[in-house]
C-alpha cells in the first residue's frame, strides 16, 4: 500500500515539474482578444512539425526504423531516431536527455517498464542495452511526438579498411 502512495505522489510530482517547463500559456485563439503587456515578450509561434531530434548525448541512428514495430510504432511514421548507449544511468544523460527521458514518461509515450525503472528506481543502462529516442509524426498531426524505450544496444558500424 505503502509503494502505491509513494508512486502516486512521485508521479504527480513529475507531472507538476514538467509542465513547469513547458512555458509559457498558450496564444488567445482567434476568438479571443490579446491583451498586450508591456515588457513581455513576442507571442510564441504556432507549433510546427520537428522533422530531427536535437538531444544532447546521443546518436543518430543510421539503420532501418523497422525494429520500432515491436515497440507499437509505425516505421513510415518515424523521421529520426536517436540514442545512447549503456553502461550509464539517468544521472550520467546529459541534461536535455534526461529532460526528453521524463517528458516521454509525463506524456505517456514511453515503451516498456524499463524507461520507469530508469526514473524511479534508478535502473541503470548494461553495456548491452541502449537508451532510444523516436520522433514520430503520424499522418496529419500539428504536431510531432517524442517516443522513449530502452532496447539493445547499437553497435558503430566502422567502414571496412582501404588497401
Amino acid at each position: 500500500m505503502i509503494e502505491l502512495i509513494i508512486l502516486v505522489v512521485v508521479l504527480v510530482w513529475a507531472v507538476t515539474m514538467v509542465q513547469k517547463k513547458k512555458g509559457p500559456a498558450p496564444a488567445p485563439t482567434a476568438g479571443q482578444q490579446a491583451q498586450p503587456k508591456t515588457g513581455t515578450p513576442a507571442p510564441v509561434a504556432a507549433p510546427r512539425l520537428v522533422k530531427t531530434l536535437d538531444i544532447d548525448g546521443t546518436n543518430r541512428f543510421s539503420g532501418s526504423a523497422l525494429f520500432v514495430k515491436q515497440f507499437g510504432l509505425a516505421p513510415q511514421q518515424v523521421n529520426d531516431i536517436c540514442y545512447v548507449n549503456g553502461p550509464l544511468g539517468k544521472d550520467e544523460l546529459s541534461p536535455r536527455a534526461r529532460s526528453c527521458l521524463e517528458l516521454v514518461f509525463a506524456e505517456g509515450r514511453h515503451r516498456g517498464a524499463e524507461v520507469v525503472q530508469m526514473l524511479f528506481e534508478n535502473r541503470p543502462l548494461s553495456p548491452a542495452e541502449a537508451l532510444f529516442f523516436v520522433l514520430v509524426t503520424p499522418p496529419g498531426a500539428p504536431k510531432s511526438y517524442i517516443a522513449g524505450f530502452v532496447h539493445k544496444a547499437v553497435t558503430p558500424v566502422t567502414p571496412p579498411a582501404r588497401t
